[in-house]
């Protein structure tokens, strides 16, 4: 019994890590790689973990700088077909010119006027080379 636990317990750790190593090879971003270095010009994901179905999503807490990144567009992916379900909110840049520059992020509902002092934020550092 415990052979068997183990067993599949690594299973469940070997696609885990199969699958980071596929997803770490692609342009998107997630919420545990807040650093990332970009080439100028590249296009680029940040993708966060969200539930649209809350009311809550993900949002730029400041605009980009321009100088340095182009927000090209941002949408919701839902991780299944469930109304109301997990999925990440992703926002696509283009790298512009060289340096560096940091991204903030808020979870919010975007019709309430002021923010609750509980917010969540999240920040990512982009050096574009």
């Amino acid at each position: 019994m415990l052979r068997a636990k183990t067993h599949s317990l690594l299973s469940v750790m070997t696609i885990g890590l199969l699958l980071h190593m596929v997803l770490s090879c692609t342009n998107l971003v997630s919420q545990e790689d807040a650093v990332r270095r970009v080439r100028q010009g590249e296009v680029f994901v940040i993708a966060i973990p969200s539930s649209i179905g809350t009311g809550y999503t993900w949002q730029l807490a400041s605009p980009a700088d321009r100088a340095y990144l182009m927000f090209m567009s941002k949408h919701y992916k839902a991780a299944n077909d469930l109304d109301g379900g997990s999925g990440t909110d992703q926002f696509t840049f283009r790298a512009v010119k060289k340096g560096q520059v940091k991204l903030r992020f808020q979870y919010v509902r975007p019709w309430e006027k002021t923010l609750p002092k509980d917010t969540r934020y999240q920040t990512f550092s982009i050096t574009i080379f």
